[in-house]
Parts: C-alpha cells; structure tokens; sequence
C-alpha cells in the first residue's frame, strides 16, 4: 500500500497551547468542524510515498533548519472558502524575521521530498488553477498546491461550515495568540485521506 503522509511544524508548548485552547473553546461552541480536532501545526507538504524510511534523513535534516526559525504571530489569517475544503478557515498568521528564507526552506523540502513520491492525493487532484495557474502547476510538479511565495504559512483553529463561521469568528476575532515562538520540531503524520485524520508518526528535532 502507497502511504499518505503530511509533514507539518509543531509550534512550542507556549503557542501550542494557546491554541489548543482556542479549539476547545471553538469546539465548545459549534460542535465538530474539520481540522478542529487536529493537533496544532503547520502544513509543509503533504504526499503519497512507498514509505518513510527514504523521507527520515530528509525530516532529519530539515528540522534543524527549520528549527532556527523564530515564528512571530501577530494576527489572524481568513481562508474564506478555502480551495481546498470550501469551508472558512481560521487560522494564526505566522510570520519570520526573513519570509523569503523560510520559504525557500519549506520549497527546497517539497524538492527534496518530490524526488520519493508515488502519487498526489485526491484533495489536490481538483484543486481550482489557483493565482497565475500556481496551485495547478505546484500540484503537476510537486505534487503539492501550496509551494514557494504563494505558500502561506499559519497554524489553523480549524475550517468550519460557513454557518459555524458566523457563530464562531465574534469570539475568536480578538483571541489571536499574539507573541513570539518557537518551532518545537518538524511532524510526520500518516493521513487517512477517507475521513481526513491524521495520526503522529514521529517528532524531528
């Protein structure tokens, strides 16, 4: 069997928390919602693969780098009717002291992660074109949408029905867990892509 992995960053206990809080108290109010339940991360990539052990010196590796990397939050970011699950998306801003420099890191590990991969997942596969025809064109050469400048990196409370949205944004619009963070490791996650769970392999420091 074609394995489904995500690669994600964990935020450090300080914005993990905060976070878990934030979904909770979500949680609490509008029931069930996709990615709600998800621990607190950031996507980097997300492919199918044979298995995991050409990826590990990869992770190993790109997790010291991206580790170096202080995350600044300083606002929220909307995904409203998100192109990936046509839902409204909450999500953490994140932000670096050098954008380009992060963003370089999290494309020269789609390159690197691209050279193993079997497959793209069925979310991606009609993914709409995207700015310029970007998503489209990451996804034939990446297997991936969101790659390099048009990759925007945020941690998500979670993406709700556009009813909870309305029930949901009043309360959280001044919760944003503002401060500096740091990236406690780089994650892989096994997907189960029939109800979109993933579940913890193991933690790259």
């Amino acid at each position: 069997t074609k394995m489904k992995y995500a690669i994600t960053l964990k935020p450090g206990k300080e914005l993990f928390d905060k976070i878990m809080l934030l979904k909770k108290e979500a949680f609490s109010k509008v029931g069930e919602q996709q990615y709600l339940m998800d621990e607190p991360h950031s996507t980097l990539y997300i492919g199918e693969f044979d298995n995991m052990v050409q990826l590990e010196p990869i992770l190993e590796k790109k997790a010291k780098e991206f580790r170096q990397h202080a995350i600044k939050v300083k606002e929220w970011i909307l995904f409203k009717n998100d192109p990936v699950t046509g839902k409204d998306a909450i999500a953490c801003k994140v932000e670096t002291d050098d954008m380009n420099r992060f963003k370089e890191l999290q494309k020269k590990l789609a390159e690197e992660l691209n050279k193993h991969r079997t497959g793209v997942i069925n979310r991606f596969k009609n993914i709409p074109e995207g700015p310029g025809g970007a998503f489209k064109n990451n996804v034939e050469e990446y297997g991936y949408p969101f790659i390099g400048s048009i990759w925007i990196p945020h941690f998500s409370i979670g993406s709700f029905n556009h009813d909870a949205f309305d029930k949901i944004w009043p309360l959280l619009e001044k919760k944003c867990p503002e401060g500096i963070f740091e990236i406690e490791s780089l994650n892989l996650y096994s997907l189960d892509e029939d109800n979109d769970n993933i579940t913890l392999i193991k933690e790259y420091k």
